[in-house]
Order: structure tokens, then C-alpha cells, then sequence
């Protein structure tokens, strides 16, 4: 199954389960981004490198396939970032999707933190079984197949969690359905949706073929016109649909340059369905910050 890119993803959107995984309490302002290191072109699948110069640096690689140079990328990147930052701390972290994809290569891994996200994940649904992130990993560790079709819905619906914002709740929904497809590959779209007690908003194909069911994506405009008619209840439906398309046309001018700098950045591309999950705040904000990695590159 694909999962280094959707862990990514997820450990973007809610940074502080990185930390939560590793017992320690988040510091503020922790955000993950893969990093390209110029200096000997290659890309790492997450760093953090904090304003705050007494906080240490982190840099990740997640593992879900057998890889005997693993240790040593890490070890070089850790070298490379120690090196631009001489007198800041840098931790290495590999996480392993199974402990059996771990090459336990000498010395390097004396360096390195490893997590194994099997064992991490069973401990934590030990100790905080309705916690989201135990659910959203409920398709890779599944005991079974027959265990995760009893339990799909149970685990769908944990991930409205007001404790997590509405947008890492549409792409980590859209994660979870994307593995889960993957695991049940005998079922079809349709009964993916009746698994999930029609909880599912929205039911596409994919390029090659095979049903895919989007979650939390609504069309920019369909989602301004919704928007303008809420306040058209106040302000007159005919104000409310103009200003609901407005609202839709700039949402998707901003997805629209959101993805564009994000692939000039060499920046793992963020789910479409997250992207339009987002508000014309949250848009503009990623906008800027892009802007600014484009620029600071170029200088």
C-alpha cells in the first residue's frame, strides 16, 4: 500500500502527534515541510527548522518499504543541517511503518530516534483508544480485513473531532478512504459509501479506472454560492448568490497558485480536497509563506 506520502501529509497537519509519538511535549509553532538540501540535492521528507534558535532542529523520513540506505540519508541530511546551522542542535527521526523495514545499520543508528508506527500506534490505542490518530491509521493495521470493515465507520466518524480544525479533519478523511480502498480492493465505491453508513459527500473515478471516493471536496464556487446563500437568509438571496460566487472564484484562483508554488518550491504537492477545505484566509496565508520559501530560494 502507498503510505510515505500520506503519513507526511498527516504529520503536516497535525504536527504535534510527531511528539505525542515521542513522548514529549510539542513545542510551539512546530510545522513540517520536506526540504530540499541544495548542497547535495536531496530531498528530505520532513524538517523543522524552529525561528528560535535555542529549540532543536528536526528532520524526518518516513519508511514504509525496505530501504538499506535509509540511515545513511538521514545521517547526511542531520550532517548537511548541522553544518548550515553550526551551533544548533539537530535531531534525526525515522519513522518505520514496521519495525521489520528497519535495517538497524551500525553506527548510524546510534544517531537517529526511530519510531516504529505499528507499536507507537497499538500503544497509544492502549492508552487513548479514541484518539484520531489511531483511527486514521485503522486501514494499515488492521488485524484483518473482516476486523476493518466491522470497524470502518467507527473509525471514519472519530475523525470529526472538534478537537482538530476542519480542514485536517477533510484531509485526513480523505486519507483514511484513500487506504482503506487500498486495503479492500474487492469492494467498489458504492459499498466503501454503505461501510461508512453514507457519510461520504461526494463519489468520483479515478484516472485508472477504479472508484475513488473524494471527501470534504466541494467545488470553490459551489462552496461560495452555499456560503452566499446563508447570507442571503439575512441580506437577500440575490446579494447572497453574487457574493457566494465571488467568494468561489477567488477560493479557486488561490488553490490555483497554492499548487503552482507549491511545485515551483519542489514542495510535496497538498491533497486538492485539503487545499479546497480551506478558507480564503487559510489560502492566502499558505500563499504568502510559499512566496516567501520561492523568494528566500532565489536570493
Amino acid at each position: 500500500m502507498e503510505s510515505d506520502k500520506q503519513i507526511l501529509l498527516i504529520f503536516q497537519w497535525q504536527p504535534q502527534w510527531v511528539f505525542l509519538l515521542l513522548h514529549e511535549t510539542p513545542p510551539a509553532g512546530a510545522r513540517f515541510e520536506s526540504l530540499t538540501l541544495k548542497s547535495i540535492e536531496k530531498r528530505v521528507d520532513a524538517a523543522w527548522i524552529p525561528s528560535d534558535a535555542t529549540l532543536a532542529i528536526f528532520v524526518a523520513e518516513f519508511q514504509g518499504y525496505d530501504d538499506h540506505l535509509i540511515y545513511v540519508r538521514i545521517v547526511q541530511a542531520m550532517a548537511m543541517l548541522r553544518s548550515q546551522y553550526p551551533k544548533r542542535e539537530v535531531r534525526g527521526l525515522v519513522f518505520f511503518l514496521e519495525s521489520r523495514f528497519d535495517p538497524d545499520s551500525d553506527p548510524w543508528r546510534e544517531f537517529v530516534q526511530v519510531i516504529y508506527l505499528d507499536e507507537a500506534l497499538e500503544q497509544l490505542s492502549r492508552d487513548q483508544p479514541d484518539h484520531p490518530m489511531v483511527a486514521v491509521f485503522a486501514p494499515l493495521f488492521a488485524s484483518s480485513e473482516e476486523v476493518l470493515e466491522t470497524e470502518a465507520a467507527e473509525c471514519y466518524n472519530r475523525l470529526d473531532s472538534p478537537e482538530l480544525d476542519r480542514a485536517s479533519v477533510a484531509g485526513l478523511q480523505e486519507v483514511f478512504v484513500s487506504w482503506l480502498m487500498q486495503r479492500l480492493p474487492f469492494k467498489g465505491a458504492k459499498e466503501i459509501e454503505e461501510m461508512l453508513l453514507g457519510k461520504l459527500p461526494d463519489i468520483r473515478n479515478t484516472r485508472s479506472g477504479q472508484d475513488l471516493i473524494a471527501i470534504g471536496v466541494a467545488q470553490g464556487i459551489e462552496r461560495g454560492i452555499e456560503r452566499g446563500i446563508e447570507q442571503g437568509i439575512e441580506q437577500g438571496i440575490e446579494q447572497g448568490v453574487k457574493k457566494g460566487r465571488e467568494e468561489g472564484i477567488d477560493q479557486g484562483k488561490l488553490v490555483g497558485q497554492v499548487q503552482l508554488l507549491e511545485s515551483l518550491c519542489h514542495s510535496i504537492p497538498t491533497m486538492e480536497a485539503h487545499l479546497r477545505s480551506m478558507s480564503v484566509e487559510q489560502l492566502r496565508s499558505r500563499l504568502t509563506e510559499l512566496r516567501n520559501i520561492f523568494d528566500a530560494r532565489q536570493s
